[in-house]
C-alpha cells in the first residue's frame, strides 16, 4: 500500500502513437490515391462517351439536307404570305382591333 503504481514508460507510449500516426497517414495516402484514380478514369469515361455521342452527331449531319429544310420553310412562307394578302378583311374584326 505504501507504494505507488509504477508509471509507465513515457517513450512506450510515445512510440505506439507514432506508429499508429503512420499507420493511419499511410491510409490516408492510399485512400487519397485511390480517389484520384477513380476520378481520372471516370473523367476518361466520360471523355469516351462524349466522343461517342459526338461521331453519332457527325453521323446524322450529312444526311440531313439543309437547303432541302430551308427551301420547304421558304416556300411555307410564300404561301402563308399569299393567304395573308388575298382574305378579305372583315371589317367586324379590323373594327375590333383598332378599338
Amino acid at each position: 500500500i505504501d507504494r505507488a503504481p509504477a508509471m509507465p514508460d513515457a517513450d512506450y507510449i510515445f512510440q505506439g502513437l507514432e506508429q499508429r500516426f503512420d499507420v493511419l497517414s499511410g491510409m490516408l495516402e492510399r485512400r487519397q490515391g485511390d480517389a484520384i484514380e477513380q476520378g481520372n478514369m471516370l473523367f476518361r469515361d466520360l471523355e469516351r462517351r462524349l466522343d461517342e455521342v459526338a461521331d453519332r452527331l457527325d453521323q446524322r449531319m450529312p444526311q440531313v439536307d439543309g437547303a432541302g429544310i430551308m427551301d420547304a420553310i421558304d416556300a411555307r412562307f410564300s404561301a402563308l404570305a399569299k393567304r395573308m394578302e388575298a382574305r378579305v378583311p372583315d371589317p367586324a374584326g379590323e373594327a375590333a382591333i383598332r378599338g
